[in-house]
C-alpha cells in the first residue's frame, strides 16, 4: 500500500472523520479525542467505526 492510496482513501472521508482517524492513528485513545473535542466517546467511536468503513471499503473494491 502506497502513501498516494492512502491519500486517496483519506480525501474520501469527511473532515470530522479524518481528523479523528489521524489522531487515533497518531496515538490518541477515543476518551482523549473525544475530551479534545467536547463530544461523548460514542460520537467519536461511531465516527470512527464509520471512517474504517469507508477506508475498507476504498480498498476491497479496487482489488
Amino acid at each position: 500500500m502506497d502513501t498516494e492510496r492512502i491519500a486517496q482513501a483519506l480525501d474520501g472521508l469527511s473532515e470530522v472523520q479524518r481528523r479523528r482517524i489521524l489522531m487515533l492513528a497518531g496515538g490518541m485513545s477515543v476518551n482523549e479525542i473525544a475530551r479534545k473535542e467536547g463530544v461523548h466517546h460514542s460520537v467519536v467511536s461511531e465516527t470512527i467505526s464509520a471512517a474504517r468503513k469507508k477506508f475498507k471499503k476504498f480498498f476491497v473494491s479496487d482489488e
